[in-house]
């Protein structure tokens, strides 16, 4: 990913991030890489078509904690999905990492994986600790972004307040 696409912010989270969707710890995937791109298609062929009370424009959000992955789209505030996985990504202080790429394929399967050791080395060098109590990352896919020609999304690493 070169750096002219990418944007590293610390940010405060001001309002929580309400989403809900599907769990791959839930499902009969086995926990590989290969399997979140299988997750994300079943949520798109068999949960989104029928979620409401999404917030507008859509976002889609997954969550990578510890011990899951979690795809879904974010809901208006106390919005209930009953039979699906919610998950809140609290209000705080965050690393926010936007990007673009050519095209959606580039920006999830080339511009993505290669995003962590960016976000560390930039955290680092302003000496900035990562949030160890609350160990995940959000992806997030603002689908007014992502369908753009070059498509962005953004994604957020908690880190200790200032």
């Amino acid at each position: 990913m070169s750096q002219n696409n990418l944007q590293i912010q610390q940010v405060a989270l001001e309002n929580p991030i309400h989403f809900a969707g599907l769990s791959l710890k839930a499902s009969d995937l086995p926990g590989s890489f290969e399997s979140l791109g299988l997750l994300w298609d079943r949520f798109h062929k068999e949960v989104l078509p029928g979620l409401q009370n999404q917030v507008q424009p859509p976002v889609e959000v997954a969550a990578c904690t510890a011990g899951d992955y979690i795809v879904g789209s974010q809901m208006d505030n106390g919005a209930e999905a009953p039979g699906l996985t919610e998950y809140t990504v609290a209000t705080g202080t965050y690393i926010k990492a936007s990007f673009s790429a050519e095209n959606f394929s580039q920006l999830v399967d080339d511009a993505l994986p290669h995003l962590w050791p960016q976000v560390e080395a930039w955290a680092k060098e302003r000496g900035i600790a990562f949030d160890n109590s609350r160990l995940f990352s959000v992806e997030v896919y603002p689908q007014e972004t992502v369908t753009l020609p070059q498509p962005s999304m953004y994604c957020l690493y908690p880190i200790q307040s200032t």
